[in-house]
C-alpha cells in the first residue's frame, strides 16, 4: 500500500509541466514541511526559497534551493531539495555543486531532501562527511 507521501509524491510528479516545474513544486512542498512539521520547525525560525533569501547577496543558484535560518543561533543552513523517482539511485555527482556552494560562507549546516532513500557509497559518504565549517550538518533524517 503506499503511503500518504508517496501517493503526494506521485501526484507532484504527474502534475508538473516540466522537470523543472517538477523541483520547483517538491522545493515548496520542503520548504513548507520545514515550517510546519514540529521536528523541523523547531529548528528554524525562517526557511526562504534561494531566490528570496536576502542573505544571497546576488549568488546565483547553483544547487541550494532553500536557505532556512537555525533559531537558536540565526545563522543559515543550506538546503538541496531532489525530487527523483524512487528506484533513482541519488549519485555524488548529483550532489556535488551543493556540497561545494554550502560549504562556503555564511552556511553553519547543510540538508539534503531527498525523495528516494537510494544513495550510492560516494553519495552518501561525500555528504555525511563534508561538513561546512564550524556547522552540525544537521545531519538527522530527512522529512520525506
Amino acid at each position: 500500500m503506499q503511503s500518504s507521501v508517496e501517493a503526494l509524491l506521485e501526484q507532484l510528479a504527474a502534475q508538473a509541466t516540466s522537470e523543472r516545474d517538477k523541483g520547483d513544486k517538491f522545493e515548496r512542498l520542503v520548504r513548507r514541511w520545514l515550517t510546519i512539521d514540529t521536528q523541523w520547525a523547531s529548528r528554524f525560525d525562517q526557511v526562504f526559497m534561494w531566490a528570496d533569501w536576502p542573505g544571497r547577496a546576488g549568488r546565483p543558484d547553483h544547487g541550494i534551493d532553500l536557505a532556512a535560518i537555525g533559531r537558536e543561533t540565526g545563522d543559515p543552513v543550506a538546503a538541496q531539495c531532489k525530487f527523483y523517482a524512487p528506484e533513482h539511485y541519488v549519485t555524488k555527482p548529483d550532489v556535488d555543486t551543493f556540497l561545494s556552494e554550502s560549504g562556503e560562507h555564511p552556511f553553519a549546516g547543510r540538508l539534503i531532501v531527498s525523495s528516494t532513500d537510494r544513495w550510492n557509497d560516494e553519495a552518501y559518504d561525500a555528504s555525511d562527511y563534508d561538513e561546512p565549517p564550524d556547522g552540525d550538518g544537521y545531519s538527522d533524517e530527512p522529512p520525506f
